[in-house]
């Protein structure tokens, strides 16, 4: 068990250096499109940029173009079960989109106030895929995503949310962003102090970092 304590002691800033300065500065440079994306859906701007501001730390635009350049391809040919690959500054997968699909199709809630985001199907699965990749290349869509992602998950967690305080909630949602919003409440909250950032499960524990401990670093910050 990771005690709160962690969440309070490590400092960040220093230890991603000039990585998270430039995550910081992303955040100052599109504060406007993300506060006015969040108030079209009713959702706190600083929750959104705190969810994904582990992910701005990591982002990097030389590799994100050369792996998104040489996979784009086997994607639009083979789908997300061939080829699924972080894309942009939020580093969304396709398959995490097509997840979101999926939950808009099968939500009225939902459907109501994302379904632009809903790809036409008389598309050829190809031509969506194309689709589907440009706009994750663009910030206002992903944004949308990520705003459909904040909707979906307080809403089939909502029982377990309102069980947690403030700040366990925002390590929920960020943690579901990380490890993925189809999982458990229960597979979610033990990952929450699990130590898997920035390189994965696979490397030791002991030389990373927990994604939500990051995320709510950065909360407090705003």
């Amino acid at each position: 068990m990771i005690f709160l304590s962690y969440f309070n002691t490590v400092d960040f800033a220093t230890i991603f250096g000039e990585d998270y300065q430039k995550a910081m500065t992303f955040c100052t440079t599109h504060k406007s499109e993300i506060e006015t994306k969040a108030k079209t859906y009713k959702i706190p701007a600083n929750q959104l940029t705190a969810i994904v501001f582990p992910e701005l730390i990591r982002y990097s635009t030389f590799q994100n173009f050369f792996e998104t350049k040489a996979l784009e391809y086997v994607y639009v040919q083979q789908g997300s079960t061939v080829a699924d690959f972080s894309i942009g500054h939020f580093q969304m997968k396709p398959s995490f989109v097509e997840a979101l699909e999926g939950a808009i199709i099968e939500d009225e809630h939902l459907k109501k106030h994302f379904h632009h985001l809903l790809i036409p199907t008389s598309y050829t699965l190809s031509q969506q895929r194309e689709i589907r990749l440009k706009r994750l290349q663009e910030l206002s869509w992903q944004l949308d995503y990520l705003c459909c992602f904040y909707v979906l998950v307080n809403q089939k967690f909502e029982t377990t949310l309102s069980s947690l305080n403030s700040q366990e909630q925002l390590k929920f949602l960020a943690t579901a962003y990380n490890t993925g919003f189809h999982k458990s409440s229960e597979r979610i909250e033990r990952a929450m102090h699990q130590a898997s950032y920035p390189y994965g499960s696979k490397y030791p524990e002991d030389q990373q970092y927990i994604y939500a401990a990051v995320a709510w670093d950065y909360y407090q910050q705003q």
